[in-house]
């Protein structure tokens, strides 16, 4: 069986400066790639779910709010949280500037 990931998994521990960051490249490279395919922008549904999510609303909860099974809202908190992994990934790999030092975990 594998693990489930969910918002609170993700945030637990990372800043919210630096989730909020990974947050807005996720947006940005997905209106990126939606232009490209020319489907319609659903970022700002997608993200609604995210944060609900790490309010602690139910699947059910949420599904009602913007419309849509459980099951859906699920596949879409799945898909943000590793749109934003991903993103903090790189973040934390970037370099510091103005000679700020990084802890080190």
């Amino acid at each position: 069986m594998t693990k489930s990931i969910t918002a609170h998994k993700v945030t637990k521990g990372i800043p919210y400066h630096l989730w909020q960051n990974a947050m807005r490249m996720s947006i940005t490279q997905y209106k990126a790639n939606v232009k490209k395919v020319n489907s319609p922008d659903m970022s700002k549904r997608n993200w609604l779910i995210f944060k609900l999510r790490k309010e602690g609303r139910t699947l059910k909860e949420i599904g009602e709010i913007v419309g849509l099974s459980k099951e859906r809202v699920r596949v879409l908190e799945i898909l943000c949280c590793r749109s934003l992994l991903k993103n903090i990934k790189k973040l934390q790999e970037r370099k510091p500037k103005n000679g700020r030092i990084r802890q080190q975990k």
